[in-house]
């Protein structure tokens, strides 16, 4: 059975690509024959030239950093995830690029038995152009109601668009099979906007288990040269501040203990330009001493590796997402302020236990849904 997965472009986002990679490879150890829809964001109905200008920057972006072959020319085009390509070519399958939607299904070019729509914020509509696009309208009806979503988000607790772009997608979410989402509010918004349930399913990074990435990273081991040794603070922050800065400071002070910036490897880029490879960026994780962070994907990481951390909550970016995970593992995370008084918080042996109990509970029920709902297509 062939399974196609849409979700957000695969550009230089850690949490992003690490969900696409954890869907897939969960599915594949599951039979299932799958690849990840590889696009472009110039959709159907826009005019020539703005489809032509679209299409030649993403090819551009494309070309350096999936292709360029040299680091000098990478780094003067700013192509962040220069280091990911290692990391994808190993680990995800994708269909070929695809620029016009309408060309999805013919001439044997990327023909599914079903689509799953997910994860990340693929539901944050009133960010695109198109928003029915990611409720697959662009594929057969038939398709569409053997076709999943599974744990995407909206980023929000309201839908923000209009009334028309409202009962169309609506209606395609009524013709899925079945829906799941990320987070409790999203669950509420399909209830009252497209009046169908979706359930509460873990994000797909939560589908693998901490030897999983062990061995992605050791796989990659001594494929770069590592500027983090013993015990060191690794810090994962999206939006960084001035206050956060100052937070990161004192607790590396404190403690005596470096920080270690997981987005750039200084030995490989100190110009702080191209991103650290996404395996090293797993690895910083699992060996840290402690880790800070304001990241959704940080802190699933941080939880799966048993790595003790802080997190700053980050209202921009969508909170219910951390609520929703906490409620799920039975468990309470202290949110640090960048204001306060920085200490770690150590969280106990024991606690880790019933941590590791809940997740694995939380895990199989994605796991039930995917069976579930896909299995009985095979």
């Amino acid at each position: 059975m062939k399974v196609t997965i849409l979700t957000l472009p695969l550009n230089e986002n850690y949490g992003g690509i690490l969900q696409s990679v954890a869907l897939q490879k969960h599915l594949k150890a599951e039979g299932f024959s799958v690849k990840t829809f590889k696009w472009a964001p110039t959709l159907n109905g826009t005019s020539r030239l703005t489809a032509f200008t679209s299409k030649l920057k993403w090819l551009i972006y494309h070309y350096k950093n999936r292709i360029c072959p040299w680091k000098i020319l990478a780094k003067k085009l700013k192509a962040r995830a220069y280091f990911y390509r290692s990391f994808l070519a190993n680990n995800l399958d994708e269909t070929p690029m695809c620029f016009n939607t309408n060309h999805v299904g013919r001439k044997d070019k990327w023909v599914s038995d079903c689509w799953v729509v997910g994860s990340d914020q693929v539901w944050r509509f009133w960010a695109c152009k198109t928003p029915a696009f990611w409720m697959l309208n662009f594929i057969p009806e038939k398709t569409r109601r053997n076709s999943i979503s599974y744990a995407a988000s909206f980023g929000s607790n309201s839908l923000k668009i209009n009334k028309k772009d409202q009962d169309e997608l609506a209606h395609y979410a009524q013709e899925l099979k079945v829906l799941s989402v990320r987070e409790e509010q999203g669950s509420a918004l399909c209830q009252k906007h497209f009046h169908v349930h979706a359930q509460i399913v873990p994000d797909p990074t939560i589908l693998l288990k901490s030897e999983d990435y062990t061995a992605i990273c050791e796989k990659a081991a001594h494929q770069w040269p590592k500027d983090y040794h013993g015990q060191y603070i690794a810090y994962y922050v999206l939006d960084m501040t001035q206050e956060k800065q100052n937070y990161l400071q004192k607790l590396s002070k404190k403690s005596g203990l470096p920080l270690v910036d997981m987005m750039f490897n200084p030995i490989l880029d100190a110009d702080k330009v191209l991103f650290r490879p996404i395996e090293q960026w797993l690895d910083v994780v699992r060996n840290a001493y402690y880790v800070v962070t304001d990241s959704f994907h940080g802190t699933v990481f941080s939880l799966i590796f048993n790595r003790s951390f802080s997190l700053f909550n980050n209202n921009h970016r969508g909170s219910d997402r951390f609520t929703t995970l906490f409620n799920a593992i039975k468990t309470d995370i202290k949110i640090a302020h960048p204001e306060e008084e920085p200490q770690f918080h150590h969280i106990a042996a024991d606690t880790w236990v019933q941590i590791n109990k809940e997740m694995d509970e939380f895990r199989n029920i994605g796991k039930d849904f995917l069976s579930t709902h896909l299995g009985a297509l095979k």
